[in-house]
């Protein structure tokens, strides 16, 4: 998912403002920040994965 899953999630929490109940809304935040900490954790994976790859193609030497 991405930052278009991410804007649904918040429109979706803007049209629910003053429909859903307070319980509902909380969840639907907490969706949106488990999405945000999803992206941030897959965008630091993959600025870290070329870093080992690089890592792995050199042998230490003994």
């Amino acid at each position: 998912m991405g930052p278009l899953a991410l804007l649904s999630k918040l429109v979706e929490i803007e049209c629910a403002i003053g429909v859903k109940n307070d319980a509902a809304l909380h969840e639907m935040v907490i969706e949106a920040q488990n999405q945000v900490l999803r992206m941030e954790r897959e965008a630091a994976s993959a600025r870290k994965a070329p870093e080992c790859a690089l890592r792995s193609e050199f042998k230490l030497a003994s």
